[in-house]
């Protein structure tokens, strides 16, 4: 019930799809107790109520607060479908939301300026539709190519040779006796970029993979890719971030969704 589980429940709804039933009721169960607490709360003692703010004119600077807080969501939002589909169809987005905000702006001012908000409205009808349809026309373009693109800026980003995950390129490092650092992430998953700029993105694990030798493989699943999906589940992870090394000796360690460069180092041990 939650928009984005980021950053801690992600983490215990990840542990208990691969936990026992026992266990996934209870994290389930205390999730849903957590969410309904404070109507529980004022249910049970009608009195806390009270310690409720009073209505006021903070609501009205709350409400443009958060006017602008969705403003911001669907600029990320638009960004992340543009990593999901071609660039062009950003433009078709664009302009239907220009005018649908022109079709509630002009609303207020019905009925002087009726035929604004209803030719407004109707564009962005016509424009979403454009958009669907474009969008169903690009929906067979490659994940590979997409995934390539992305190693390659990740690449020029921080100076280290990230490769595209497979599970063909995993097992020759494997079979060849390479320390190897895997991690699978998302253009929309909050979490992995948190741990992008405060772990893999910064000196201290350039310095560690250049000192230990450890090959780099980079698992986009912006797409969702059924491949990489099912090896991650097999693996006991239900979705993203999710970091694995190879030791010299083949064994394959999963790191869970929270790494640090200490982590990383200790794993290779």
């Amino acid at each position: 019930s939650t928009p984005c589980t980021a950053p801690f429940l992600g983490t215990a709804l990840s542990f208990a799809f691969t936990s026992n039933a026992l266990t996934f009721y209870l994290i389930f169960f205390s999730v849903a107790l957590g969410l309904t607490s404070p109507f529980l709360i004022t249910a049970f003692f009608p009195n806390t109520v009270k310690l409720l703010p009073k209505p006021g004119m903070w609501m009205v600077h709350l409400k443009k607060f958060m006017a602008l807080s969705l403003i911001l969501t669907v600029i990320w939002l638009v960004d992340v479908y543009g990593a999901l589909t071609d660039g062009s169809l950003l433009i078709y987005l664009h302009t239907a939301l220009c005018f649908l905000f022109f079709a509630f702006y002009w609303r207020h001012l019905l009925p002087k300026k009726k035929f604004l908000a209803l030719g407004s409205l109707l564009i962005f009808i016509f424009m979403t539709y454009s958009l669907v349809a474009k969008s169903n026309q690009l929906s067979e373009l490659s994940t590979s190519t997409s995934q390539v693109t992305n190693n390659e800026m990740i690449n020029l980003k921080t100076g280290l040779n990230w490769e595209p995950w497979s599970e063909a390129r995993m097992k020759e490092l494997q079979a060849s006796k390479e320390k190897v650092f895997i991690e699978f992430t998302a253009k929309w998953c909050f979490n992995c970029k948190v741990n992008e700029k405060l772990v893999l993105h910064t000196g201290a694990f350039k310095e560690l993979v250049q000192n230990q030798n450890i090959k780099l493989l980079l698992g986009d699943w912006t797409k969702r890719d059924p491949i990489m999906g099912k090896w991650l589940q097999d693996h006991g992870s239900a979705g993203v971030p999710a970091y694995f090394v190879i030791k010299e000796n083949g064994e394959l360690v999963a790191l869970g969704e929270t790494i640090s460069v200490k982590k990383i180092a200790d794993s290779f041990n």
